[in-house]
């Protein structure tokens, strides 16, 4: 018996998420955090007009991450959304969106006017076709190569109403959320959306493995097939959700969702049971509400809306120390 309690005592432990760094810099509140591909890094975009590349476990004696770029240029107002590859970043704000070399900081290109309306979100899967989704209902996918005309290559105007999340799944097809209340996946080579109305209107979306994430106005986080046939779970009670856009994100065990709730910094369920897993606290500098989120399986960084960002691991050997 103590053997076996001896056990499961080390195993939570090490499972369990601790605040370890912050991230230092931005002026202002961030709006958007997205961790590049290959998980290393982590993409931060913010009410200052930059977008700022970090590498979230490298930490100084201050405990602060390590900046390895600030992206300055072609933002007019706050940057609310960006996406990367291993050359190319691509960002938006307001109506502009801005695709910049990650190597040598510079523009290659600025294209403003096609949306009437605020750019939610963005998505680059390769150098050739990227993708924006925005306040003015439609989603409009572009070919890099073709851009001195600025005009897209198609535009995706079923949803009725703001475009708030579009994710890339695969090498042709893409998931898209709505404050319409659905879920829809385009397959582009085959011309086929498919849709899921879950009932409420969608602020944050989330793809994992096998499973689509919506976080929704009403304070219930609902996991979809991804057929978009079926809700199969839901998680709620935990966090707070009202008049902030709460970001949710998905790694392969958990939901991790940010909560308007003072004091607390993320709420993570168990995405199997829907029950609480962990909750994210740090008395020191937390505060609430938390308006951006990004998750990995042993890395979460969170952003409130007073300018706080801070990393958080459950592997404290993943840290290296400058």
């Amino acid at each position: 018996g103590f053997h076996m309690d001896a056990t499961s005592t080390t195993f939570s432990s090490q499972s369990s998420f601790q605040q370890v760094g912050k991230l230092t810099g931005h002026d202002g509140p961030i709006e958007t955090i997205r961790f590049t591909d290959d998980v290393k890094y982590c993409l931060t975009g913010g009410h200052d007009r930059t977008v700022r590349l970090w590498n979230p476990l490298r930490l100084d004696s201050q405990d602060e991450a390590l900046l390895m770029h600030s992206y300055h240029d072609g933002h007019m107002y706050g940057v609310t959304c960006v996406s990367s590859n291993d050359t190319t970043l691509l960002s938006a704000s307001g109506k502009t969106l801005v695709m910049t070399d990650m190597i040598n900081a510079k523009i290659k290109t600025r294209i403003t006017g096609s949306h009437l309306g605020r750019i939610n979100d963005v998505g680059l899967r390769n150098d050739v076709v990227f993708l924006s989704a925005s306040y003015d209902g439609t989603v409009k996918l572009w070919d890099a190569r073709q851009l001195q005309r600025y005009t897209p290559i198609q535009s995706c105007d079923e949803a009725k109403d703001s475009v708030t999340a579009v994710i890339l799944d695969g090498e042709h097809s893409f998931y898209t959320s709505s404050i319409d209340g659905n879920i829809r996946f385009y397959d582009i080579r085959q011309g086929r959306i498919s849709c899921g109305d879950v009932g409420s209107p969608i602020v944050s979306l989330a793809v994992a493995e096998d499973c689509v994430i919506a976080s929704c106005i009403d304070g219930t986080i609902r996991l979809v097939e991804k057929d978009l046939n079926d809700i199969l779970n839901t998680f709620n009670g935990a966090h707070a959700i009202s008049e902030y856009a709460v970001a949710c994100d998905v790694t392969s065990r958990f939901v991790v969702t940010g909560t308007e709730e003072s004091g607390i910094d993320a709420i993570m369920y168990n995405l199997v049971t829907g029950k609480v897993y962990d909750t994210l606290e740090d008395e020191k500098l937390s505060v609430g509400p938390t308006c951006s989120i990004a998750a990995q399986e042993d890395c979460i960084v969170t952003s409130s809306y007073r300018g706080k960002t801070l990393v958080w691991t459950n592997d404290l050997s993943k840290i290296i120390r400058d």
